[in-house]
């Protein structure tokens, strides 16, 4: 079996950057955003789903570990999902790569559902399960700093892409 995954868009920062947004996609079962990159504030990344920043519409288990420490912590007051960190922001200027699964984005009958995996040069890996509490198709992704707070640095590379879903193969 295969996924048959398709490049919707991408985006090369040529500045410091506060948010990035994708929008003008349809037709897949999950969507996937891939960023590579670096903050160039101190700050975590995180995103909006339709530009929603109700208290509480996003609900997130998360995981992390430094190499010398590992933990856990889970909320259910978000006001947007966040995109790994947990503990502490990624260092300024250190590079990182977060692969975020949005999963049915397209349904209207149920809430949507994330995961997503971090790692930073030298830092923490993390991994997050989040909710967030809507029905509405998801049309919108925001993707900025953690409480609006944070600037992404200038080469940070922003993917999205779309996932057909299950193509099963014959023998």
């Amino acid at each position: 079996m295969a996924q048959a995954m398709t490049l919707i868009s991408s985006q090369v920062l040529g500045s410091n950057t506060a948010t990035v947004t994708f929008s003008n996609f349809s037709g897949y079962r999950d969507l996937r955003l891939v960023i590579a990159g670096s903050m160039s504030t101190s700050a975590s990344p995180a995103m909006r789903l339709n530009s929603d920043s109700t208290s509480g519409n996003y609900a997130v288990v998360a995981m992390w570990g430094t190499g010398s420490a590992a933990q856990s912590n889970s909320s259910t007051t978000q006001t947007q999902a966040s995109l790994g960190w947990w503990a502490a922001s990624p260092t300024v200027n250190t590079q990182f790569v977060i692969t975020t699964d949005i999963l049915d984005y397209a349904q209207t009958d149920k809430h949507k559902t994330y995961l997503c995996r971090a790692s930073g040069a030298s830092e923490e890996v993390g991994a997050v399960a989040g909710r967030w509490a809507s029905t509405s198709a998801v049309t919108t992704i925001l993707v900025t700093g953690y409480n609006g707070n944070g600037v992404y640095g200038a080469g940070s590379v922003f993917s999205l892409y779309g996932i057909a879903g299950i193509i099963v193969t014959g023998k």
